[in-house]
């Protein structure tokens, strides 16, 4: 495995988590407006 294998392995990881990261926030978001 060369070094831009690895760096791109490391950047769609990056990109998982930060998409993960913001469903989370605007599932949070969501189920607050939505409590009675």
């Amino acid at each position: 495995m060369n070094h831009s294998e690895h760096r791109n392995i490391i950047n769609v990881i990056n990109t998982l988590c930060s998409g993960l990261n913001d469903m989370t926030i605007s599932n949070m978001s969501v189920s607050t407006i939505n409590k009675p």
